[in-house]
This record gives C-alpha cells, sequence and structure tokens, in this order.
C-alpha cells in the first residue's frame, strides 16, 4: 500500500493489482486511518505505508520496497499467540470475517462482491451460509412490506 492509495476526503483506500490484477476501492473506517496515519508517521516513507525495514527501522524511511509478506503473516501469528488463541486463524480469516460482518450489518451483497474483488458474485455468496442475521431481517421486512406484522 502507498500513501496515494488513500483517500482520506472520500475515506478510501485503492486497492491496486490485488488478487486476479484487478484494482479496486474499498471503505476506509476512521478509526482505521488514524491508526494508518499514525504508523505511516513513525517513518515517513514517501513511496510505502508498510516498507521494509531491512532490519533497521532507521532504514524504512528510504526504503525502496515494501514490507515482505512473511513479515506481517509472523507479526499475525504471533499476535495470535500472545491472545492465547490456539484455533488455527490466517490473515486470509480476517478478509473471511470483514465479509461476514457486513453482510451481517446488511451490506448489499453485490457491494460486498466489488470490495472483495471477486469477479464472480458465486464467489461472495459463499459467504451467505457464515451468516444468519439475514434470515431473521428478511422475515421482518417481509411481514412488514405485506402486512404479516399483526393478527387479525
Amino acid at each position: 500500500m502507498r500513501p496515494n492509495d488513500i483517500d482520506a476526503s472520500r475515506m478510501q483506500i485503492l486497492i491496486v493489482n490485488s488478487k486476479g490484477k484487478r484494482t479496486r476501492e474499498i471503505p476506509l473506517p476512521k478509526s482505521t486511518h488514524k491508526i494508518l496515519k499514525k504508523y505511516w508517521e513513525t517513518h515517513k516513507n514517501p513511496n510505502f505505508i508498510f516498507p521494509s525495514s531491512q532490519k533497521s527501522k532507521a532504514l524504512a524511511s528510504v526504503s525502496t520496497r515494501p514490507m515482505n509478506p512473511d513479515v506481517a503473516q509472523r507479526c499475525f501469528k504471533s499476535v495470535i499467540k500472545s491472545l492465547g488463541i490456539t484455533r488455527k486463524i490466517t490473515i486470509h480469516t480476517l478478509r473471511h470475517c470483514y465479509a461476514t460482518h457486513l453482510l451481517d450489518a446488511g451490506v448489499n451483497i453485490r457491494k460486498v462482491q466489488m470490495y472483495l474483488g471477486h469477479s464472480d458474485i458465486k464467489t461472495t455468496c459463499m459467504y451467505l451460509h457464515l451468516t444468519s442475521k439475514g434470515q431473521a431481517s428478511a422475515v421482518t421486512i417481509i411481514n412488514n412490506l405485506f402486512g404479516g406484522g399483526s393478527d387479525e
């Protein structure tokens, strides 16, 4: 991720050449923006939010390479271990959680498809089986729309 990929005025992140070589925009929560900005200010590398530190944090500000994904994986595993979580959780698990929480909150599945960068809606639909909240909401909506809300 590059500093220019963050559009703070629109609160969006541009994801460039992700899986499938697709580019997309995703919403940037204010809390995440604050964290990213605070982290970037520790090094102020003009090219990367997460630069390679080349084994020295002092060199991060002038690094010409992004952080190696293995570094992020190791940090993530370390945090999971320190929390005492024994279940297998990967960074990719966070993607599944993101999609499921969006669907639980009622975000349109086409928007979720767009945020995840899926070319086929069927891929996004796999997250529907992970959520049960939508079923209760659907029944309430149907009753409200078609007058099944009260016993007459």
